[in-house]
């Protein structure tokens, strides 16, 4: 096999749609771009959340407690944007997916209700501050 034959080969393989969502076909690649993407925001999460705590809430003289919740909101914030982003740049419409979403959301209220209702519990304890950090 020829350099040629390869590279047609494994982009063949790379490019072959595995399944379709809202008649958009995904595949290795697009799999891959998604998750590089879900990962690139999570990093630049980290990054913009130590910059935030060394260079611009320390100046301020907050409590603890308070720029934690901050710092908290603005990296979900962040990653959530993430995974927006990544699901355009694949081409999955987000509008579509409305129903699907809506189905899971009943499997939630069901099946996940305690992971939920920690996740939730969590938030207001961000909110609220009644723990101290430390």
């Amino acid at each position: 096999m020829t350099t040629s034959q390869i590279f047609t080969s494994f982009k063949e393989v790379v490019l072959f749609p595995l399944f379709s969502i809202n008649q958009t076909p995904i595949s290795l690649s697009s799999l891959f771009f998604f998750i590089l993407i879900v990962v690139a925001f999570a990093i630049f999460s980290k990054f913009l959340k130590n910059k935030l705590l060394n260079k611009i809430l320390s100046k301020f003289h907050l409590e603890e407690g308070l720029q934690y919740t901050l710092l908290r909101l603005t990296q979900y914030i962040i990653i959530f944007i993430g995974l927006v982003v990544a699901f355009q740049f694949i081409g999955i419409d987000l509008s579509g997916l409305a129903v699907i979403l809506g189905f899971l959301s009943v499997g939630i209220g069901f099946g996940l209700q305690n992971i939920t209702s920690n996740f939730i519990a969590g938030l207001i304890l961000l909110f609220e501050r009644p723990i101290k950090v430390g």
